[in-house]
């Protein structure tokens, strides 16, 4: 099922219900990332108690090989609450960064950047600030032999977002390695940009 795309002025948000709305990017947009930027919205707060994950953006695989994703954790997780960025590059190999926090409000817009810096490795940045949680892998997203989600994520249980989801980019180049200042809204396509 799809999301509600809300206009507001110019600008198109999605809005997921938590329930079972999510938008399907196919398999060939994710190919070669370097750089994920997403503006997030949540209807309700995300802390250590969450009883659900709730992924922003995810290549879910049956096999976990080439998986990649942006999700909150669940109670029952060592890193209840904090935002995963993660990457599998086997079925049993996976690489993953957390953020700092594990308190998200809602009705409030966050912004993540995911990045795979060739020389410098995996960085997460919230609100434009690199998170202490990094990793020395180097290499790009690949190949997908399945979609894309926004707002989804599972193969034998699902679970869904809920809230909204606006500028979503992704780029083959790494954009960032310090700390910077996120713009909003409009993230415009770059030259090094794969979807926007």
């Amino acid at each position: 099922m799809l999301c509600r795309v809300a206009t507001q002025a110019q600008n198109k948000v999605m809005s997921f219900d938590g329930v079972n709305k999510h938008v399907d990017l196919g398999g060939s947009v994710a190919r070669g990332i370097r750089t994920i930027e997403i503006w997030f919205n949540l209807e309700a707060a995300i802390n250590a108690q969450a009883l659900n994950y709730s992924p922003l953006i995810v290549r879910d695989e049956t096999t976990n090989a080439d998986e990649f994703g942006l999700t909150f954790l669940h109670s029952s997780t060592s890193n209840s609450g904090e935002l995963l960025f993660y990457l599998f590059t086997g079925s049993n190999t996976s690489y993953r960064l957390y953020s700092n926090s594990n308190n998200w409000n809602a009705n409030q817009w966050y912004r993540i950047a995911a990045v795979i810096h060739p020389p410098q490795g995996m960085m997460l940045f919230i609100d434009g600030i690199k998170q202490n949680s990094t990793s020395s892998f180097l290499f790009p997203t690949i190949i997908p032999s399945s979609s894309t989600l926004i707002g989804s994520c599972g193969s034998s249980v699902l679970f869904y977002f809920n809230g909204s989801i606006d500028n979503l980019r992704f780029s083959n180049t790494a954009l960032y390695s310090s700390n910077f200042t996120p713009s909003y809204p409009g993230l415009v396509a770059l030259s090094s940009t794969i979807g926007v």
